[in-house]
């Protein structure tokens, strides 16, 4: 075999060689890039786990005390004439491409952490002027019957998403009217309730409020026939009777302003018939408590006769 041919697979060798050694630290670096991406990863979810990410915060102080560190890391390396401290940077210069890639995770945990506070300081100014735009706004109330688990209805759940709203307190109304020449006459029972939680306030962390009524079983066709009897008995007259159940709302708003927010229960849907400081009420009129084991017809009688009159008989 002659000598060039001997050079030629020599160098066809060594072509081999670096491109093998090309390969390999192409592969090498894409290891460390792939452990520098699941060490970054591995981070942050143990800092999601062990904190609540909206909670991270990285303040002035802290990366005053970074720069600090660093200002100081910086000076002691560059300027000391210490030999265990060359020494450890001599050691250091000898794995610079791993130390390379630890400050790589480093700085990307940092960017992380910085973004990360951006994001939730901005979120959390966010949240406050949507707070303040709450509670700085008149409540808009909803009002729905409250049933338990057997479907009884039970009372009314009061609901409003924002604004904000003290004192709240329900009045159950149920209401009998007429005219008669030309003067309006109107005779309301009344049911005690209470919240089901002892709460008077609707605010962001509260947005409902649940009104118990005591059952009575207040019979109201009963009442309604009673009522008509003995109007028309008094009048000698034939009178025709409404009868409706109206719900008033009363609290204070956000300005420690009081009003009285008026809703008709139609059965079917309850709706805000009118707002303002105090409910409708008709020249003459007047409203009794419904009690446990009370005369009805007694009542109906004193009622009746207290509003044709304007005096107890």
């Amino acid at each position: 075999m002659k000598k060039s041919d001997n050079k030629d697979i020599n160098l066809e060798c060594e072509k081999e060689d670096k491109k093998l050694q090309r390969i390999k630290k192409i592969e090498k670096k894409r290891n460390y890039k792939n452990i520098i991406i699941i060490c970054i990863v591995a981070l942050i979810l143990c800092i999601s786990k062990k904190y609540n990410l909206k909670d991270i915060r990285v303040t002035a102080d802290s990366i005053e005390i970074l720069i600090i560190l660093y200002i100081i890391l910086f000076i002691s390396i560059n300027f000391s004439k210490s030999i265990r401290l060359n020494k450890i940077v001599e050691s250091i210069e000898k794995k610079e491409k791993i130390n390379s890639y630890l400050n790589t995770i480093f700085l990307g945990m940092l960017g992380f952490l910085l973004t990360l506070t951006l994001t939730n300081q901005t979120n959390s100014i966010a949240e406050q002027q949507v707070s303040i735009t709450n509670r700085e706004t008149s409540p808009s109330f909803q009002i729905e019957p409250y049933k338990t688990g057997n479907g009884k209805e039970q009372g009314y759940k009061v609901i409003s998403e924002k604004g904000m709203a003290s004192y709240v307190t329900l009045n159950i109304y149920e209401q009998y009217y007429f005219n008669y020449n030309g003067e309006s006459y109107e005779i309301n029972f009344s049911f005690f309730n209470e919240e089901q939680e002892n709460k008077a306030n609707i605010d962001e962390e509260n947005h409902a409020l649940v009104f118990l009524i005591e059952d009575l079983e207040f019979d109201e066709e009963k009442v309604y026939k009673l009522l008509e009897e003995y109007i028309e008995e008094q009048l000698d007259d034939s009178v025709y009777i409404s009868n409706s159940r109206y719900i008033g709302l009363s609290f204070f708003d956000y300005k420690n302003e009081r009003f009285t927010f008026c809703f008709a229960d139609y059965k079917d849907s309850i709706k805000l018939v009118n707002t303002g400081d105090s409910m409708y009420t008709r020249s003459h009129n007047t409203t009794m408590l419904v009690r446990e084991q009370m005369d009805i017809e007694k009542q109906i009688q004193e009622a009746v006769n207290f509003v044709l009159n304007d005096k107890y008989n």
